[in-house]
């Protein structure tokens, strides 16, 4: 039988999925947004390759991660040393 505890932590988990499944998209739409703007020369390009990309990325595993992370360190670098 289950009990209401379980019930609960059911609920609490779909809850959380859907609030990371929204804030996702949020995202993603805001990133759109900001490209739009870059191309049309309204904004200046945002140098946060550094930090990885959030959500959409192709690689989603750690070595991944760590390594879009790696790359912008990379990037960071050579832009101080010119």
């Amino acid at each position: 039988m289950v009990s209401s505890f379980e019930i609960l932590l059911t609920i609490i988990i779909i809850y959380f999925a859907a609030r990371v499944t929204r804030m996702e998209e949020r995202v993603n739409q805001l990133e759109a947004n900001f490209n739009r703007h870059v191309k049309e020369g309204s904004m200046e390009e945002s140098n946060t390759s550094h930090m990885g990309k959030a959500f959409g990325n192709a690689d989603a595993s750690f070595t991944g991660t760590v390594t879009d992370i790696a790359k912008g360190i990379k990037q960071s670098v050579d832009e101080v040393r010119r």
